[in-house]
């Protein structure tokens, strides 16, 4: 009589491969609808300047200054694009408005006012 309640083991994996082939299925499912409902540009719009041959770009950090605040030192640094001619000359250097902010931590004894 038990033994005809429990559910043999062929039951069971006959039970978990359907039950994983419906999730599949499932999900393969969702990633095709998904595919439609989402709509990507062309192509990536561009945002360089174009270099002209024989022209170097480099960007370098420039430092712009430094403050305390405490027992912080805050150093200021500013992206910058040097433009070079194919002779090595500098041609203009252009600011990008990047910047960047490093903090330390400043032990040294100050008087105090």
């Amino acid at each position: 009589m038990e033994a005809a309640m429990k559910p043999g083991i062929k039951q069971i994996l006959m039970q978990s491969f359907i039950f994983t082939a419906l999730a599949v299925n499932v999900m393969l499912g969702a990633l095709l609808w998904a595919r439609g409902q989402v709509s990507l540009p062309a192509t990536a719009p561009t945002t360089t300047v174009p270099v002209l041959p024989g022209e170097k770009v480099e960007v370098q950090d420039r430092f712009e200054g430094a403050e305390q605040h405490g027992d912080w030192r805050i150093e200021t640094y500013e992206k910058v694009e040097y433009r070079y001619d194919r002779y090595g000359r500098l041609l203009e250097v252009i600011p990008t408005g990047e910047k960047t902010y490093l903090r330390y931590w400043d032990t040294q004894e100050r008087p105090k006012p």
